[in-house]
């Protein structure tokens, strides 16, 4: 499976990279992509361009892809997985919660598995479309329309959520047996990129340039 990530340049995001990079590195998984996306000064619309982007590195490759947000910090080997990935379209955590009280973000879009199958690449079409117009002031809008798609795409993939120790943060009963751990960066930068206002003693703007020297790889 081809592991993949995503930032923007000039945002404090950025700052995650080497982080992400090293704790993947630190177990072996040592081909990866990240990629730079447009920068809207909006940070929900800048979420609602990763099933663009998502759904553009599926169709170019011959095998599934693995997303894990750049603020995800791996902890031990993704055994679970390699090994379910072999037998199902579409892997990421459901919120059990959510679905029972019918919010709409039932599906965590932090950790996420597409196989390399019609399913899930329907299913990655319909999100990325309904993405590319969505109303980025509706909280959660991608989660959100993640479900939608889910519920609308057929054949309907064949699904499994991730264990929790899969996409977890440090409040979670799983954190003690994490694999995936959420450093919720969000929390921190959400203001921020919304007014464009780099944080005090952050990295701060960087260029393309320097954004590709880190490992990125630009998404057009």
């Amino acid at each position: 499976m081809q592991i993949i990530t995503a930032t923007t340049p000039n945002l404090p995001y950025t700052d995650e990279i080497p982080f992400w990079k090293e704790s993947l590195e630190k177990f072996g998984y040592t081909s990866y992509q990240i990629g730079i996306l447009p920068d809207h000064g909006n940070w929900m619309k800048n979420c609602l361009e990763k099933s663009q982007y998502m759904w553009h590195i599926h169709q170019k490759s011959d095998e599934g892809i693995l997303w894990l947000d750049i603020d995800c910090r791996l902890l031990g080997p993704m055994s679970w997985i390699e090994e379910e990935s072999e037998w199902y379209d579409f892997l990421c955590l459901e919120r059990k919660e959510c679905r029972l009280h019918k919010r709409g973000w039932w599906l965590n879009a932090g950790v996420m598995y597409f196989g390399k199958t019609l399913a899930a690449a329907a299913l990655l079409e319909n999100w990325a479309a309904r993405c590319k117009d969505a109303d980025p002031d509706h909280w959660m809008a991608e989660q959100s329309l993640l479900a939608d798609a889910y519920y609308a795409t057929n054949p309907k993939p064949k699904f499994r959520s991730l264990p929790l120790s899969y996409n977890c943060d440090w409040d979670d009963p799983a954190a003690e047996e994490a694999v995936i751990i959420q450093e919720k960066a969000s929390r921190k930068y959400k203001g921020i990129v919304d007014s464009g206002i780099p944080e005090s003693g952050e990295m701060g703007p960087i260029t393309v340039e320097e954004a590709r020297e880190m490992g990125t790889r630009e998404f057009t």
